[in-house]
């Protein structure tokens, strides 16, 4: 069917727990569908912008080819990435390229590093100020996120030979994108059936058990059948 399967997304993709790593749903479809190479490109606490920067990476450098295809999770909404130039990096003596993680925490964290110089603390204020008043709404963010990774996976369809691609979710989708972008709903999906490390060990850890990984490899696989 394909020879190579690439996934992107965050920890829930990766195949990490609270309890170390697991094998990710994506070897197992791999698995499953009789791919040898299996590329994992997701990674722990990364935001959609991260991954679709990722994604546009390695499209740029030819990495995707044919008989390819490709499994996108999309995270947390409101996960947003910030890359800071190199002479904030040198100024602060911070390396802040790739950092991951709800705008407000990210702000408390540096809160003190940025009150060191008022102009770029007034800079960074205002910006968050407008984010969060203009663009924090989860349907502009959930709109910017969607649409753009499907335009992105839908162009290779055209430029590919036997490409294919699924969206998956790991938020609730509250905004019916559905009627436009097909989304598999992952954390519906993995609570409705108790599929996560919480449900087998009462920690708290909501990423997909084991088990949990093995069955979502084997929904695709049917979807894929289909």
């Amino acid at each position: 069917m394909y020879k190579n399967l690439y996934s992107y997304g965050c920890s829930h993709s990766f195949g990490a727990t609270l309890n170390g790593g697991i094998t990710p749903f994506g070897k197992y479809l791999s698995n499953l569908i009789g791919i040898e190479n299996f590329v994992n490109r997701a990674k722990n606490s990364t935001g959609n912008e991260f991954n679709r920067k990722l994604l546009i990476s390695d499209i740029l450098s030819n990495k995707i080819e044919d008989d390819t295809f490709i499994l996108y999770q999309l995270t947390d909404y409101h996960r947003r990435s910030y890359e800071l130039s190199s002479e904030l990096e040198k100024i602060y003596g911070i390396n802040m390229e790739g950092n991951v993680g709800k705008i407000n925490k990210i702000i408390h964290t540096l809160q003190g590093v940025f009150n060191r110089n008022d102009s770029y603390d007034k800079e960074l204020h205002d910006y968050i100020e407008t984010y969060h008043k203009r663009l924090s709404g989860d349907k502009y963010i959930m709109f910017d996120d969607i649409f753009s990774t499907h335009s992105i996976l839908e162009s290779l369809s055209h430029k590919l030979n036997n490409f294919n691609f699924l969206i998956i979710s790991w938020p609730s989708v509250t905004y019916p994108f559905d009627k436009f972008v097909p989304l598999f709903d992952l954390l519906e999906w993995s609570m409705n059936n108790e599929l996560t490390q919480h449900h087998l060990h009462d920690n708290g850890d909501y990423h997909l058990s084991e088990e949990g990984h093995l069955k979502l490899a084997e929904k695709i696989f049917h979807i894929l059948q289909k």
